[in-house]
């Protein structure tokens, strides 16, 4: 009668607690699965990594091993240095442009003051002003 009031027995309790048990475990598998798959991608990845690390030592010893021609190593060292060359004489062309330029600036401050302490009036404010604006 118990039974049929719809009462729990222990086999019913049993039953849905192995239902229990078989869901952890399929949650497990399903979690191990999923880092399985990462691992192997990640193997995959660090495969790829080796081959192309691989490859480019590969390719550095080559290069180690066969330095250019002599020739070709004076043909390009001169060719460095001559261009090094240019650039410093640019540089200095340029230096001396710029200190040449300087000079003029202070020439015609100093005439620009000359000719501000002469005139008098209004005319010798305005230059002052304009100096002044200049520096």
């Amino acid at each position: 009668k118990q039974m049929k009031l719809g009462l729990v027995s222990p086999e019913d309790a049993d039953s849905s607690s192995h239902l229990r048990e078989l869901r952890v475990p399929e949650e497990e598998v399903r979690a191990l699965r999923q880092d399985l798959q990462k691992a192997l991608e990640d193997s995959e990845r660090y495969k790829e990594k080796v081959r192309e690390l691989e490859e480019k030592l590969a390719e550095r010893e080559k290069g180690v091993g066969n330095p250019p021609p002599a020739e070709e190593y004076e043909a390009m060292k001169s060719s460095y240095c001559s261009a090094i060359e240019n650039m410093n004489k640019e540089k200095a062309f340029l230096l001396e442009k710029y200190q040449e330029a300087q000079e003029e600036i202070s020439q015609l401050k100093d005439t620009l003051k000359s000719q501000a302490a002469q005139e008098p009036g209004d005319d010798a404010g305005d230059m002052k002003e304009a100096m002044h604006r200049m520096i």
